[in-house]
């Protein structure tokens, strides 16, 4: 007997007009597998953040009297970034952060970008 939970998954692929996946899906079920893990909807993570939430963290930036140098501060030693927590992001990454946003202050100082490595 085939569980609810797939035959729910075989009318979502249909209802989406998915029929190739929903014959994959046909198939499978009826050799007695089970379905592949549902897959995660695309998401345009790049069109999610720009322009707005980069406008927003900007603006909210400029709000604060703060000094470049405390907000590199902030990302390395709390993992905090405004309101954005760094907890899942990797030491490395964390450390290139670093880097790009005291790249980006230099920038909007007038001075020159040098590559760091």
């Amino acid at each position: 007997m085939v569980e609810p939970v797939f035959i729910r998954r075989v009318e979502d692929v249909l209802d989406a007009g998915d029929l190739l996946t929903a014959n994959e899906y046909l198939q499978r079920l009826e050799e007695g597998q089970d379905l592949p893990d549902p897959v995660e909807p695309y998401r345009d993570v790049f069109k999610e953040f720009f322009p707005d939430r980069a406008n927003d963290i900007e603006r909210r930036m400029a709000e604060r009297e703060s000094s470049p140098k405390s907000w590199i501060r902030a990302i390395r030693d709390s993992g905090q970034f405004l309101e954005l927590g760094l907890d899942g992001v990797s030491r490395p990454q964390r450390s290139s952060a670093e880097r790009m946003l005291d790249a980006w202050f230099k920038l909007k100082r007038g001075n020159r970008a040098t590559l760091i490595s």
